[in-house]
């Protein structure tokens, strides 16, 4: 195991400490402790294990983080598509 400025190595594996952090908070550990321990505030602790939350959607597990991601592309996606559609109606008008 190498532990670099937040990062562990494991077998090759890269680990952020946050990551260890969420997988600590699972195995029981509260998250009062582990902010003391890793000087990090219970808030941010919290925000990590939200954005590593499992999520199922439309019957394939992904993150939280990435589901947000995703809304946000569709949102993106869906307003292109209105002003594509005020486009069309106004170039047929010439």
């Amino acid at each position: 195991m190498v532990y670099l400025s937040g990062i562990i190595i494991i077998k090759g594996v890269f680990l952020c400490q946050n990551h260890i952090i969420v997988e600590l908070v699972k195995q029981d550990h509260t998250v009062k402790s582990l902010a003391e321990e890793y000087n990090v505030s219970a808030n941010t602790i919290n925000r990590w294990i939200k954005q590593n939350k499992i999520i199922k959607v439309d019957g394939k597990n992904i993150s939280y983080e990435k589901y947000v991601q995703m809304e946000k592309k569709l949102a993106e996606a869906q307003e292109e598509l209105e002003i594509l559609k005020r486009a069309a109606v106004l170039l047929g008008r010439r």
